[in-house]
């Protein structure tokens, strides 16, 4: 793994879109990157030997009724769900499993949204990018799969990798993705390292959990998102919504994973989770989704550990029934490591207790200059194949088109 020293510059940067900020989490204290059977300082570039069990027991020693006045963040990448099922064999070396991250400060970071840029990234696909006859292929053993009732719903998933110019800082990709506050994820963030030269970028709609604390116990809520469709305008809004939402293939993905959720967030104390909404209209650029608002009441007893054991990873990027899907998706996406996509953010400040599912999210490599960039869709017995493909590129396009615009 690339390794220099820039010993302290390392940061986090979320917006509160509500209010056309951004926080920006700096003067680390603590930032650890975990793997399998090792652990590295960022601090002082040292790795020794860790075993995997601690980095799972490490979440239980956080409280939720604590507050955290000092940001606490942690970066969960795919691949700790792995580690959850006791699948390590399914794990690289070089996998990174956990990143965490103290903070000594946090402060409002300057930025000037619909502003203008001049200097381009100049974004260039480095890779040839899966064909629809090599995406067939896969779809056809899926397909296989559904029909022999192995799996009710597999999320397919296919990384691009794209070059960019020199010059360019992660400030500079920020300042490209986040120029419109409207287009704006709900749960964005971006983490720089900079001893691994490397940038965690989302723009995230999606929700694994956010928590508000009462006085006696605290309310967490989860939002699945399944289903999309182009969005062809304001204009248009309408009957675009009316067609996703009148869609079998879309609801029944929808419902199948509200339903899972629903189970996952019941285990997690065995009070009975609750759907609040059941199917709702979400906008992000380009593309109309649908999503779920689930919610339990939790007892203060119940800490980070348990609800990360139980929701982890989003079951609206596995399919369903987890752990089987997991064990499929591994051998049909080529035991290509999911990464940074799909895995989960966490951040611990204030009042904020919070966790995305990282969609709409990418992996910027400044030593290589290579952006990767992963897009999926959920797969059921109502999926067509060209549909499927072209929903990876609609999603793909959504994010990318932020950053050459």
């Amino acid at each position: 793994m690339y390794f220099h020293k820039k010993a302290n510059d390392i940061w986090t940067i979320f917006p509160l879109k509500k209010e056309k900020r951004l926080v920006k989490f700096s003067q680390a204290v603590k930032a650890v990157v975990y793997f399998k059977d090792s652990k590295l300082d960022l601090l002082t570039g040292k790795k020794t030997a860790y075993s995997a069990s601690k980095i799972i027991n490490k979440l239980d020693n956080y409280d939720l009724k604590q507050t955290y006045r000092k940001p606490v963040v942690f970066h969960l990448f795919y691949e700790f769900g792995h580690l959850l099922q006791g699948n390590l064999e399914k794990i690289k070396e070089d996998d990174i499993l956990m990143i965490e991250i103290h903070y000594g400060f946090a402060k409002d970071f300057r930025h000037s949204f619909d502003k203008a840029y001049s200097k381009g990234l100049q974004l260039r696909p480095s890779q040839k990018k899966i064909s629809f006859n090599e995406y067939k292929k896969v779809f056809k053993k899926c397909y296989e799969y559904l029909l022999d009732g192995d799996c009710y719903q597999l999320n397919l998933t296919f990384p691009s990798l794209f070059s960019f110019n020199e010059g360019v800082g992660p400030e500079d990709f920020l300042e490209y993705l986040w120029k419109n506050v409207r287009n704006i994820g709900e749960y964005a963030h971006g983490t720089w390292l900079g001893p691994l030269d490397s940038f965690y970028l989302s723009n995230t709609p999606e929700c694994l959990f956010q928590i508000k604390k009462k006085e006696k116990n605290f309310n967490l809520y989860s939002m699945p998102i399944k289903g999309s469709l182009k969005n062809e305008g304001t204009e248009f809004l309408n009957e675009s919504w009316k067609k996703l939402k009148n869609s079998k293939k879309d609801e029944g993905e929808l419902f199948m994973i509200a339903d899972m959720l629903r189970n996952d967030l019941s285990s997690i104390e065995k009070p009975v989770a609750k759907i609040v909404k059941k199917k709702s209209l979400l906008e992000v650029p380009g593309i109309i989704h649908q999503y779920s608002l689930l919610s339990v009441d939790l007892d203060y007893k119940v800490h980070l550990g348990q609800i990360i054991r139980s929701l982890f990873p989003g079951g609206s990027i596995t399919g369903a029934p987890k752990k089987r899907v997991m064990d499929l998706l591994y051998s049909l996406e080529s035991e290509q490591s999911r990464g940074f996509y799909c895995g989960s953010t966490i951040i611990l400040h204030e009042s904020l207790l919070a966790s995305s599912i990282n969609i709409r999210s990418a992996e910027v490599f400044f030593g290589k200059r290579l952006l990767k960039y992963s897009s999926g869709s959920g797969l059921t017995l109502l999926s067509n194949a060209l549909e499927e493909y072209e929903e990876l590129k609609l999603k793909e396009q959504s994010f990318m088109n932020l950053l050459q615009t």
